[in-house]
């Protein structure tokens, strides 16, 4: 059920005014946003109506079902200003078999499809999806066939969970259930190796510039903060380190402009620059 655009808009003002700096859009499934209101293309139109709000501030949009997600969606949320190039897909899984167990309309080829689209538009463009592993008729091939794709997806991070039969779920009744055991260890193999993915896409953006949304300081020297491709709670931190002359004079909730110094694992280093640079 939408909230009519009008009441976002007031609802995002109340927020800027009070100093928030980024504005999170989610949902159920966010791509949906106005279709019961009869709006065509709602999410987009909300989008907009948000940018052009007169404070300094960003926006990032979170669970874009993939089922709902086309590539023009996707280009022309990297054209809208404000708006944080960061795409959240749920994929569940890549396998059509497993797929169509799930009941999800949309393929690998697909996804793949719309990471090329986007990155070649957008090279910095930031992508976050979830998997599930272990779900009953998962067998090697299946499984091996996920981690081909992840490999190929490159997603910037990924969120991995066991099955679980949760009650009164289709799912909770279908065979053949895959060991507990065997559920926790495909998990650690899907996160060992997106740890991988997840450095790399980090080394890449060592040497770029991008914007931190300033959270706390982790000491005298140092204040940790959000970049434009960390998600709060979910992905890593960037911690920016001041010069003596800085030291002091940034507090929470700033936007500051920055370099990218180092990767960590799931974090960044990172160092203030002039606003002309």
């Amino acid at each position: 059920r939408s909230k009519p655009l009008p009441q976002l808009v007031e609802e995002a003002t109340y927020l800027l005014k009070l100093g928030v700096k980024e504005l999170i859009l989610v949902g159920q499934d966010t791509t949906l946003y106005g279709r019961d209101l009869r709006e065509r293309d709602g999410l987009l139109k909300l989008l907009y109506s948000l940018s052009e709000l007169p404070f300094e501030f960003r926006i990032r949009v979170l669970y874009l079902h993939p089922q709902h997600v086309d590539e023009n969606l996707l280009l022309n949320i990297l054209s809208i200003p404000k708006v944080i190039p960061y795409f959240d897909l749920p994929i569940q899984h890549a396998h059509p078999k497993i797929l169509k167990a799930m009941n999800r309309a949309y393929s690998s080829e697909k996804i793949l499809k719309l990471i090329s689209s986007v990155r070649q538009a957008n090279p910095r463009a930031t992508f976050r999806s979830t998997v599930i592993v272990g779900f009953p008729g998962e067998e090697e091939e299946e499984f091996s066939y996920l981690l081909e794709f992840l490999k190929e997806a490159e997603f910037d991070y990924l969120g991995v969970f066991p099955f679980y039969p949760e009650e009164g779920t289709r799912a909770e009744k279908l065979k053949p259930r895959v060991p507990v055991k065997e559920r926790l260890r495909r998990r650690k193999e899907v996160l060992m190796l997106q740890q991988a993915i997840t450095k790399k896409r980090l080394e890449a953006r060592v040497g770029t510039l991008d914007e931190v949304l300033i959270l706390d300081e982790e000491s005298p020297n140092k204040l940790k903060g959000l970049a434009s491709f960390q998600a709060p709670e979910i992905d890593g931190i960037t911690l920016v380190k001041l010069p003596r002359k800085m030291e002091k004079t940034l507090l929470p909730g700033d936007l500051i402009k920055v370099r990218i110094t180092k990767a960590r694992v799931y974090d960044v280093e990172a160092s203030p620059v002039e606003e002309n640079e």
